[in-house]
């Protein structure tokens, strides 16, 4: 091999590392869009699945429309997978490819709750949709979505923007950890997202 071939590989190899180091940071960016967008795609499809069920039977329930005798049965804690997908309302169970550890969606029983009751990261079904300190979300029953293994960084620029929108207040002093429609349990890496209530 003549040194200006020899020169043409190693230009050529060059060029194919360089090229290689400029796409593996891209395609790390690319992978985070798509889950947060499947996220998003999978909430929407949630929120509308809990519209049709709701105006269907005036109640969130189980299947059929039939009253929950408790929220802690397993039509409840999955109601995405044993309720909304038999009642072909989603295609199938709610998931999110942000989450390492699970995602579903579940009713939680807040008849007992009133709005002296404070939100915390981890209290389920407890909401403060205007970004009080206190829960504004008062009825018998919300339908939430939980998504565990969930960086801080996902749950606050991604999902908590993309939900509860770029200049939410709630972006300052960290509380958007505990107001709006996200909320992230820093303990666990467990994203609660608000659905719907009655």
């Amino acid at each position: 091999m003549d040194a200006a071939t020899y020169a043409e590989v190693i230009g050529a190899v060059l060029l194919i590392a360089a090229a290689g180091f400029l796409l593996i940071p891209r395609r790390f960016q690319v992978n985070e869009i798509c889950s947060i967008n499947t996220t998003l795609t999978a909430y929407n499809s949630a929120k509308a699945a809990a519209a049709a069920y709701y105006g269907k039977y005036g109640r969130f329930g189980g299947r059929n429309g039939e009253a929950l005798t408790s929220y802690d049965s397993l039509e409840a804690l999955s109601w995405d997978s044993q309720v909304l997908v038999p009642e072909e309302l989603l295609e199938g169970p709610f998931t999110s490819r942000l989450g390492k550890a699970g995602a579903w969606i579940r009713l939680v029983d807040i008849s007992h709750y009133t709005t002296a009751t404070p939100v915390t990261p981890d209290g389920a079904g407890l909401y403060a949709l205007s970004g009080s300190p206190c829960i504004d979300v008062i009825g018998d029953v919300v339908v939430e979505a939980v998504i565990q293994g969930v960086s801080e960084k996902d749950a606050e620029e991604e999902l908590n923007r993309s939900i509860d929108g770029l200049a939410s207040q709630l972006t300052t002093n960290g509380l958007w950890k505990v107001a709006g429609r996200v909320k992230y349990d820093d303990a666990t890496g467990t994203v609660l997202l608000y659905i719907a209530h009655r």
